[in-house]
């Protein structure tokens, strides 16, 4: 798969709310795993990973690996700041 648009870093504010999107095109059936300092986010499987009542512990590097028929892609990590 090519990403066409990886996801973005961003802040937002302890309790609030933050969102990834990625943007892929390959052979479908595409799939997505969000991962969070490199471990895979149970149920993060859609191409859109929203955040709610953030906590300063999910602060780092969230990646999204997207698989098609003919192999994966991983994105760049994008950096979720938590503020206080």
């Amino acid at each position: 798969p090519i990403l066409l648009a990886a996801p973005q870093s961003t802040a937002a504010p302890t309790g609030g709310q933050a969102q990834f999107t990625v943007m892929a095109s390959g052979q479908p059936p595409l799939q997505y795993q969000w991962q969070h300092e490199g471990t895979d986010l149970s149920g993060a499987t859609a191409s859109t990973l929203s955040l709610s009542n953030i906590q300063p512990t999910q602060s780092g590097a969230y990646t999204i690996r997207v698989t098609d028929t003919l192999g994966s892609t991983a994105s760049p990590p994008a950096m979720l700041i938590v503020q206080p």
